[in-house]
């Protein structure tokens, strides 16, 4: 709760700031936050069994009181692949999606895994398959999050869908890699997004 009271809204204040960077890092932390803060509610609501007394400000709300109300992403992630990437990614989206924020998924950076899907609870499938039939056309106001290993970035490495697509306002590069060192190329891919 102190996270998405405190931490959401500053970055929120900080999309006032002229600088591509920091308007493309303080999205990244917004939106980063408030799925964050979606899911540690959501967490703690279903081990305690009781809703919160208090109604936070919605996802929605809290875009439309910063100005933002026309904000929409497209995720790009393997959603349908199993791991961590994927579940990562799951629990960001569908958190998204019930705070009012308007996003379409993309499977992105990994193959399909029908046993994976199929063993998937039904509500999760379905919000899966309602978020990736959304139509979103990229414009300005279009945050791309491009949720994978950096070789699937663009160019990619492998064929996959294209992230970030072009004609997007603001791309979020957002992967993870469990080492002590940047693997090979991922410098400079990096500092592409």
């Amino acid at each position: 709760a102190l996270l998405h009271r405190f931490a959401s809204p500053l970055c929120f204040t900080a999309l006032l700031h002229r600088s591509p960077m920091m308007r493309a890092l303080a999205v990244a932390g917004a939106l980063a936050a408030l799925a964050a803060t979606c899911v540690d509610a959501a967490d703690a609501a279903d081990a305690s069994g009781v809703d919160s007394p208090q109604t936070p400000q919605t996802g929605a709300e809290m875009l439309a009181e910063a100005g933002m109300e026309d904000i929409q992403v497209i995720w790009y992630a393997p959603f349908y692949s199993g791991g961590g990437y994927c579940s990562e990614a799951i629990d960001f989206a569908l958190a998204l999606d019930q705070q009012g924020v308007k996003i379409r998924i993309e499977q992105h950076g990994d193959s399909f895994n029908a046993d994976f899907l199929a063993g998937l609870p039904e509500s999760t499938r379905e919000g899966l398959f309602r978020l990736s039939g959304r139509t979103i056309a990229p414009n300005n106001n279009t945050v791309a999050v491009c949720h994978s290993e950096p070789g699937a970035w663009h160019p990619s490495r492998w064929p996959t869908t294209r992230c970030p697509p072009p004609g997007v306002g603001l791309t979020v590069g957002r992967t993870m890699f469990e080492t002590d060192r940047l693997p090979d190329g991922w410098d400079e891919r990096l500092n592409k997004m």
